[in-house]
């Protein structure tokens, strides 16, 4: 019995190698948030039997302070580029946008910063193509199967097609972008779905704001495209006429615009959950991951050590958790505005507040000593403080990993938003009634605001109640992330990494067809056509009339 047993297990586990595929993960250090996601998915693959490698290219997020990936039974390849002074500029760019609110002129106005970035984020790839020409040809010898890559910059698309990867799939890290839409066909309604990087709004919009939230759609969808067609340029410059008969194609042919490799893709995975987003359509080849690796945390992970475990129970009515993420740096804020920040903290004696900090910000220091019921931290085990039952509010930056661990715990959220989609972001807990937005800018002014809107959350039981609703629907979703994460690879590879049956043909549009502007247009022209004509013939037959009237009274004298 024992020996059968285990000859089934040896049958399986060779099946499982038999049916899996070699997979490249293109992960870009754009943030520390992009590359835990990226591992995360690696990992998952992995545990299910693909042979997964990681090829880590170092963008703003510098690997020599940060070591990247870390996914169990996945192959890293890690590059740096040593581009500094780009960093530099797009961290200046960053501090730019912190607190400077987006308007319809400064959406406008700053198309040409968005195109810098653009370029930014081209060179890092193009520093990749010169400098590691031996790693290129080693990973095209490698005969990968699939191939899965972000949105934000699509060098890894680029290279896709140089290592001869039969299998593109499309991993977007934030909420849909307008060029992702616009690539596959989709429709972005921009009347009721808030663009990602415009002016922070909810989905019930006036004409004003529609206006707005059209002109940020169009200018962010265009700000992305040149940066497609900038990378453009930079592969074909390379690798413009491919030596070689391309294997799927069977023939010679010109380097591919990437446009056309991203509209092939079969699966379009989203890191987002739809009951932490805005409703939006989406095609069927569309699969949301979001709170990919967050579904389940063990006693072992809730437990709290100490510092925390003894700060977390100071607060007489509770504790407040304060976080603005990993990638912004608290030191480089405006002291006002840290000031302010504390100063409501230490207004609220009842309350106590763990507070995250950047490593060398010393002002903050400052600002707590001797302050009893504020504890600030270097790091903090974020997930296990929102657990316990003691935090009662989380303050956030608005990034969707905070968002989606603050709905996991059903812990009510106050946003800021600092940059990107951070602040469309905010908006989500408030329009659906576990949390409120703040504009940050306010505390520059002082803390009255602040303090209210802390007091509002933490009074009002409306907010838990919506949170614990939250929470229980993420916890009895039919399938977790992983889940579809797991599943629809294996259903591709099932089905020979083509699914063209969930392929809309609204991919190969333009614009004018898609919406049918073409018809508007020639039912306008027939319209003013036909008004024309009409009002042709009655001025004919208005000066007829006249003409036959003087003829009469001429006949009648």
């Amino acid at each position: 019995m024992n020996i059968l047993l285990f000859i089934l297990f040896v049958f399986s586990q060779l099946c499982q190698v038999l049916l899996s595929y070699k997979i490249l993960v293109y992960s870009q250090t754009l943030t520390r948030s992009h590359v835990i996601l990226n591992a995360k998915i690696a990992e998952a693959l992995a545990s299910d039997g693909h042979n997964v490698t990681i090829l880590e290219v170092e963008y703003f997020e510098p690997l020599s302070e940060f070591e990247g990936s870390n996914a169990k039974g996945v192959k890293k390849i890690s590059v740096k580029s040593n581009l500094n002074k780009a960093r530099e500029k797009i961290e200046e760019r960053l501090n730019y946008v912190y607190f400077n609110e987006a308007t319809t002129w400064s959406i406008i106005r700053d198309y040409e910063n968005d195109n810098h970035f653009q370029r930014t984020a081209n060179e890092f790839c193009e520093v990749f193509l010169d400098t590691q020409k031996h790693l290129v040809k080693q990973l095209e010898s490698e005969n990968f199967d699939l191939f899965i890559g972000e949105q934000i910059n699509f060098c890894g698309t680029g290279l896709s097609y140089l290592f001869k990867i039969p299998i593109h799939i499309l991993l977007v890290s934030c909420p849909i972008q307008e060029h992702v839409s616009s690539l596959l066909g989709l429709p972005f309604p921009s009347s009721y779905v808030p663009s990602i990087y415009g002016i922070p709004m909810n989905d019930k919009m006036n004409i004003k704001q529609r206006f707005s939230n059209l002109i940020a759609t169009l200018m962010h969808e265009r700000s992305f495209y040149y940066g497609i067609e900038h990378l453009n340029e930079i592969f074909k410059q390379r690798f413009g006429l491919v030596k070689e008969k391309y294997k799927r194609r069977g023939e010679i042919s010109n380097y591919p615009n990437i446009k056309n490799i991203i509209k092939s893709t079969p699966l379009v995975f989203v890191n987002v959950d739809e009951f932490v987003e805005f409703p939006r359509p989406i095609h069927s080849n569309i699969v949301y991951i979001g709170g990919l690796g967050f579904e389940k945390i063990n006693n072992k992970n809730k437990q709290l050590s100490e510092p925390y475990l003894n700060e977390i129970k100071k607060g007489k009515l509770g504790t407040v958790y304060f976080s603005l993420g990993s990638l912004l740096n608290t030191s480089t804020l405006p002291n006002e505005f840290i000031k302010n920040i504390f100063e409501t903290f230490k207004s609220l004696e009842d309350w106590h507040f763990i507070v995250k900090i950047s490593e060398g910000d010393l002002y903050s220091k400052e600002l707590v000593n001797n302050c009893s019921n504020i504890f600030l931290t270097n790091w903090a085990p974020q997930r296990a403080i929102l657990e316990h039952p003691q935090t009662k509010l989380f303050i956030s930056h608005g990034g969707y990993n905070s968002l989606i661990e603050s709905a996991l715990a059903a812990c009510p959220i106050i946003s800021f938003g600092f940059f990107a989609e951070q602040r469309r972001n905010s908006l989500i807990p408030e329009r659906n009634g576990w949390g409120l937005s703040f504009n940050k800018a306010l505390l520059l002014k002082g803390k009255d605001e602040f303090l209210a809107i802390i007091k509002t959350i933490l009074e009002d039981p409306k907010f838990t109640e919506g949170a614990k609703r939250l929470s229980k629907i993420l916890a009895n979703k039919p399938f977790t992330a992983r889940e579809k994460l797991l599943k629809n690879i294996r259903f591709l590879e099932l089905n020979g990494g083509k699914l063209p049956e969930l392929m809309p043909e609204s991919r190969n549009l333009n614009i004018f067809v898609l919406y049918n502007l073409d018809i508007l247009a020639i039912l306008i022209i027939t319209i003013i056509g036909l008004l024309i004509l009409f009002y042709l013939l009655i001025i004919k037959l208005f000066y007829n009339l006249i003409i036959n009237f003087k003829l009469r009274k001429n006949k009648k004298e």
